[in-house]
């Protein structure tokens, strides 16, 4: 019960905000979110009736008696308008992407559908900065969108990881100082001279256990301030307010918190979020790195409103029953795509001694000291971030990819990506910079949906344009045929296909002229926006304005608010976009 208000609360406030982005306004625009959350609510309660006491149940009663008076609430919000965007003629004025990450993003759908993620691949036309030595340590902490020049990509890098991980790894001398670099460049083709934006040092130190390692860097894009998070002697934050070409320490000589393996930044709806790697106690099958046998790696989290002061941990995410039963989590690494959070987790597990030569740091791993041996890591995972778009709900986080690597072997990902524009060669895509070389995905092709039989959903709800058609809508999705029959035509590898209607939101009936059969069926095609188009019909019976602003429903037809239904065989959707409405 007390969830369910809980939930009720943190839906008005945060969404009813004006403030709000509009990648985040238009998955909000209507109420029917809350309405099928709470619907879900009630239903689960009837299916876990069995398992409750009697006493249990009577609360578990009590609580389904609350979750329908706030259902009934949610429909009266959404009838008379208080919600975000609830109101008939709130239209918004600029495009519309609805991302298809896994079956969660869908409406209604039916047949087998599976989540599939792509794995970057190495952009051959793109480069690393030059300059660097990579083979000494030097690596790529982050890429942000420039504070004070469209179109312009700021690149960080740092010249030298302190102890780890070449002195544990080669046995080679570590670095003694490590310079913060700052480029700038517009084509990650060709970049600005390297400016140093910090320094760290530990001259006449053999062995700097406590040298500053560089781990992530994140700017608040309101107030255009910057965070580095630097790992050392405990946990350091450094700010900058010159868009990253200064930082100073917020430290005052004391860490501003110590207990953790790894950290990441992120800012999220104005707070900024560390998603970092802690140790829970839990007995492990075999010793590694940790300096014990019972601690392993998983996912906490803290927040604070200024980068200096932090709240405690905000919980624990864990592997479930699903992961290999001494897996770990290593590093987390969150960022936004198209207004989307995601992430990607590198999955770690201990190994046996098996020698000098296995594992990562073979030369502190020895049969008489097994809790210095560091396994071999699994991969990166993409992970898809919670419909609340708040990085602190742990439990929100999906793993809908799990088989599917995020990156090549051995592949570290430490920045951020940004989204690079189309140039007259490449498409719009998505870009990560790391290990000396850069990778991409076309764009907003992370994750998409997969259905290798007949599948179909519906997208979640936008707006017809006031004279009652479609706004410019297209789709990025993959559809290719595979080779032909070796006797002539097609049968296997010609399956792919993809048609859509426009479908009322709340009844699911056709909009007239917008049926399956007026559709330009799409067939042996890949694109990330190719247009979705009906033949005309002239005669159809369109909507109109009334002198109140409202639409005006003809009857027989779809009211205002509709949804894209889409229909696909061995074929992956990931994305649609609902054009700008202006009439053309």
């Amino acid at each position: 019960r007390q969830a369910v208000k809980t939930y009720l609360n943190e839906y008005i406030k945060v969404n009813c905000s004006s403030q709000l982005p509009m990648e985040i306004r238009r998955r909000l625009w209507e109420c029917s979110d809350i309405r099928e959350i709470l619907e879900k609510f009630v239903l689960i309660f009837s299916r876990v009736r069995p398992h409750f006491s009697k006493r249990a149940f009577s609360e578990a009663a009590r609580a389904r008696v609350v979750g329908m008076k706030l259902y009934n609430v949610a429909v009266t919000l959404s009838w008379i308008g208080i919600c975000v965007g609830a109101h008939n003629d709130d239209i918004p004025s600029s495009p519309q992407e609805f991302l298809f990450l896994d079956i969660l993003d869908t409406h209604d759908p039916w047949g087998l559908i599976d989540a599939a993620a792509n794995t970057v691949q190495e952009a051959q036309d793109l480069h690393a900065p030059a300059d660097l030595d990579y083979e000494q340590g030097a690596l790529v902490v982050g890429v942000l969108n420039s504070k004070d020049s469209a179109g312009v990509y700021e690149v960080y890098a740092v010249n030298g990881t302190g102890p780890e991980p070449l002195q544990t790894v080669t046995g080679g001398k570590p670095t003694l100082t490590v310079d913060v670099l700052r480029y700038e460049t517009r084509d990650f083709v060709t970049y600005t001279a390297a400016t140093v934006c910090l320094s760290f040092t530990s001259e006449g130190d053999p062995y700097p256990n406590t040298m500053a390692t560089v781990k992530s860097i994140a700017r608040n894009e309101a107030t255009g301030q910057t965070l580095l998070a630097v790992f050392g002697n405990g946990i350091n934050m450094y700010v900058s307010d010159d868009g990253g070409r200064s930082f100073r320490d917020t430290t005052n000589g004391t860490p501003n918190f110590d207990d953790k393996d790894d950290i990441n930044v992120i800012s999220a709806n104005g707070v900024w979020v560390d998603m970092q790697i802690t140790k829970q106690n839990w007995t492990l099958k075999y010793c590694d790195n940790l300096d014990s046998c019972d601690k392993r790696r998983v996912v906490s989290v803290r927040n604070s409103s200024d980068g200096i002061t932090w709240s405690d941990d905000l919980g624990l995410r864990v592997p479930d029953e699903n992961d290999p039963p001494e897996l770990q989590f290593y590093r987390m690494r969150p960022f936004f795509v198209s207004g989307r959070l995601l992430a990607h987790t590198l999955l770690y597990a201990p190994a046996p001694w098996l020698g000098s030569a296995y594992g990562r740091q073979p030369r502190l791993c020895n049969k008489h000291n097994s809790t210095r041996c560091h396994g071999p890591h699994l991969y990166e995972e993409w992970w898809v971030g919670p419909v609340s778009g708040r990085p602190e709900d742990l439990q929100g986080w999906r793993r809908p990819y799990r088989r599917t690597p995020a990156a090549p072997q051995d592949v570290w990902l430490m920045a951020q990506p940004v989204t690079l524009s189309a140039s007259s060669s490449q498409p719009k895509r998505i870009v990560f910079v790391g290990n000396g070389k850069v990778y991409s995905l076309p764009e907003n092709r992370i994750g998409g949906l997969y259905a290798p039989a007949n599948g179909e959903f519906s997208t979640p709800s936008f707006r017809m344009l006031p004279n009652g058609s479609a706004p410019a809508l297209s789709i990025n999705a993959e559809a290719t045929w595979g080779a032909k029959l070796i006797g002539g035509g097609c049968d296997e590898g010609c399956a792919a296909y993809i048609f859509a209607e426009i479908v009322d939101a709340t009844s699911g009936e056709v909009v007239k002229g917008f049926d399956r059969s007026r559709f330009h069926t799409l067939l042996n095609v890949s694109g990330t926006a190719m247009p979705l188009r009906w033949t005309a019909n002239a005669s159809a019976p369109r909507n109109t304005i009334n002198a109140h602003g409202r639409i005006d429903v003809v009857p027989g037809t779809a009211s205002a608010l509709v949804r894209l239904r889409v229909y696909f065989r061995d074929a992956t959707v990931y994305a649609v976009t609902v054009g700008s409405l202006e009439l053309n």
